[in-house]
């Protein structure tokens, strides 16, 4: 099983007491991000299938929540990431969409990170993710779409692979 991670962020992420972040939806990234998780099981927590409006048609969801009474149609509901990764072990590729927590947990097993960067200098953006994290991956794609007829923002879309440590 290989986990990626995918992940959008803004130019300059918002931080606040209410945490909440800006949605912003271009159709470039939307597409992209449609094109990604395409076929694959998608593991998400309960705030994130909230904001989805529901599962994931086509494709097998899972709902990572500590609350043991929430319910959903077409979900998995599963209350820790060892049952996720006991769950998920049958499946060659697993996509983990949201939210934060969701990703801080599943960082440590992920083997790729699907990022894109809402904004002119994706450096930048990059790390100001949690410290750390950034040293352990190298880009291996890279695409940049320009604001224009298909999105009103600049776009960077980085897919990253973790760097095997023992073998660098």
């Amino acid at each position: 099983m290989r986990i990626s991670i995918v992940i959008a962020m803004d130019r300059n992420p918002v931080r606040g007491r209410a945490r909440k972040r800006p949605r912003i939806r271009p159709p470039a990234a939307q597409n992209w991000f449609q094109e990604t998780i395409a076929d694959k099981p998608v593991v998400m927590g309960r705030k994130t299938h909230e904001s989805l409006g529901g599962s994931l048609p086509g494709r097998f969801n899972v709902v990572l929540t500590r609350n043991r009474k929430y319910e959903a149609e077409d979900c998995l509901m599963l209350h820790s990431v060892k049952d996720v990764l006991e769950v998920m072990a049958e499946f060659e590729d697993v996509m983990v969409i949201g939210g934060m927590e969701i990703f801080r947990q599943f960082l440590p097993y992920a083997s790729k990170v699907y990022l894109i960067v809402v904004g002119r200098d994706p450096a930048e953006d990059f790390y100001s993710l949690p410290e750390d994290w950034s040293r352990d991956w190298r880009t291996v794609e890279r695409k940049e779409v320009h604001r224009g007829n298909y999105t009103p923002y600049d776009l960077t879309f980085l897919v990253l692979e973790r760097i095997d440590l023992a073998h660098s």
